[in-house]
């Protein structure tokens, strides 16, 4: 399996605001894991190193990442199918 990473760049306030969210979060383990998602690839992590900390499925993390840092192009191919 390819060692993919989706570039994930976060402001300060973004980083500060999930980084505070993970450790005093009183939500879901799967909304804490998601803002760790976002935290870790903004870190540079591949989508296999995320999966295996966090003990989730890559395809989890793909489909994170990709909801929210889909490239414009994408959106163009997506629509013309």
């Amino acid at each position: 399996m390819a060692r993919k990473r989706i570039e994930v760049i976060l402001t300060p306030d973004e980083h500060e605001s999930l980084s505070t969210y993970v450790a005093h979060g009183h939500k879901s383990a799967r909304e804490i894991n998601r803002a760790r998602i976002f935290l870790l690839a903004h870190d540079g992590h591949t989508d296999a190193d995320i999966a295996k900390v966090l003990g989730v499925s890559h395809v989890t993390i793909s489909k994170r990442l990709f909801e929210k840092f889909r490239p414009p192009r994408a959106d163009a191919t997506l629509d013309a199918s």
